[in-house]
């Protein structure tokens, strides 16, 4: 787990998605840390790179940003939008997620997936979002490693970014940038996930007064962490999730273990 723990609050740090002040993105440098670890058989099934701006893509648009990535991206599918997130600080936390009802003057724009041939890798697209999934869809599917996805997607966004000033609806300013990590932990087949929850996560521990319920049908749990700036000023959150789930290709038992790190709104 180290790796994608220290992937995720580096990917923000110091690999952001940078526009520059004449209107293209300034190339940034993707090393990869000397510290950070290489593992033969990382359990990463997915990796998320995200950015949010203001809306700005019509769905007139989404067509013609398509055929810029047609030869790479040969299939479409529409799926519904997500909603704004802002990483706020300085306010109490919500416990609880709130239903949020949104109100527009402008119809809602779906989101549509850009997928490969073989559905590894896809760029999604909507009125405020641009996306690059890399997902393990294949035991045969080899990670390629965040600097790479990452680069991949900054071109992806210089391209689209130049399309939109073309059609002079503006730069893209991101206001919310995210990196995701999905990694499914898998056991023997006999083995029940939740009895490898302490073995696994340091934060988890199976410590009880007496012998009564001790063992734990179902367990789960979600946590988040201050990730501080140069000055010890709040920079963004990383959240991290466990949960048992159930791979639906091959109905195995795994553990879904899930780390978003998301910087402060711009």
């Amino acid at each position: 787990m180290t790796e994608v723990m220290a992937a995720a609050q580096h990917a923000h740090r110091s690999e952001r998605i940078i526009m520059s002040k004449k209107s293209r993105m300034k190339k940034t440098k993707t090393a990869r840390p000397a510290d950070l670890p290489n593992f033969a058989r990382p359990p990463l099934y997915e990796l998320v790179l995200s950015i949010q701006f203001p809306r700005q893509i019509r769905s007139i648009d989404v067509g013609v940003i398509w055929r810029l990535f047609r030869d790479q991206y040969p299939r479409v599918e529409e799926q519904a939008p997500i909603a704004p997130v802002y990483e706020k600080f300085g306010l109490p936390p919500t416990p609880t997620e709130i239903p949020q009802f949104m109100f527009s003057t402008t119809p809602e724009v779906l989101r549509y997936w850009f997928l490969d041939k073989d559905g590894n890798e896809l760029l999604q697209v909507q009125s405020d979002r641009l996306i690059h999934n890399w997902r393990k869809n294949s035991p045969e599917a080899t990670y390629p490693r965040y600097e790479p996805v990452r680069a991949k997607f900054e071109a992806e966004v210089q391209k689209v970014n130049v399309f939109l000033e073309a059609e002079n609806h503006g730069e893209i300013k991101p206001n919310q940038c995210e990196v995701s990590y999905i990694n499914h932990i898998s056991f023997g087949d006999e083995v029940q996930p939740e009895d490898k929850f302490d073995r696994i996560f340091t934060v988890w521990q199976e410590a009880y007064s007496d012998n009564y319920l001790k063992r734990i049908e179902r367990g789960q749990f979600g946590m988040t962490y201050i990730i501080p700036g140069k000055h010890a000023e709040p920079f963004g959150r990383l959240h991290v999730q466990a949960q048992p789930a159930i791979v639906r290709t091959t109905s195995k038992r795994i553990i879904q273990f899930s780390l978003t790190s998301r910087e402060a709104q711009k």
